[in-house]
């Protein structure tokens, strides 16, 4: 009959294999926290209470609406979110990633909307980062358009 190891011999080696596992892991974890940790130092906070975005030029097309809007106050770190409304109804959301500075100038080209004219048109810019900090223009789309 063949004997097996001990139950106290089993425990031992179960106990320090638990252990090795458990520092390697207590190692892994340690080294990624104090990454994050330096990532987030690094991160200026952007200020949702002193952002305020406005936008400041609409130009559409039947197909397209292209937004120029800036943002006085704080910084835009990840972008905004365009949204279309045609006659109230939801129309079209388009993201753009694109940061901004305080005070700099951002472009949102929104395509494949097929307006005609007389529709009535909602552009809602909302941020990414603060999603309560939006702003609304509102117009009548009116195209001309000339045969030659």
């Amino acid at each position: 009959m063949k004997k097996g190891i001990s139950p106290l011999i089993a425990a031992v080696i179960l106990l320090a294999f638990v252990i090795a596992v458990a520092v390697l892991v207590s190692t892994f974890f340690t080294g990624t926290t104090e990454r994050w940790a330096r990532d987030i130092e690094d991160e200026t906070p952007v200020d949702c209470a002193l952002m305020n975005l406005e936008i400041l030029s609409t130009d559409a097309t039947p197909e397209s609406v292209t937004v120029d809007y800036w943002s006085m106050g704080s910084e835009v770190k990840s972008g905004v979110a365009v949204n279309i409304y045609q006659n109230g109804s939801f129309m079209n959301n388009t993201r753009s990633q694109e940061s901004l500075e305080i005070g700099e100038v951002g472009t949102v080209t929104v395509d494949g909307l097929g307006l005609v004219d007389g529709d009535e048109v909602e552009v809602n810019v909302v941020s990414l980062d603060c999603g309560e900090v939006s702003t609304e223009y509102e117009f009548i789309a009116d195209f001309e358009i000339t045969v030659q």
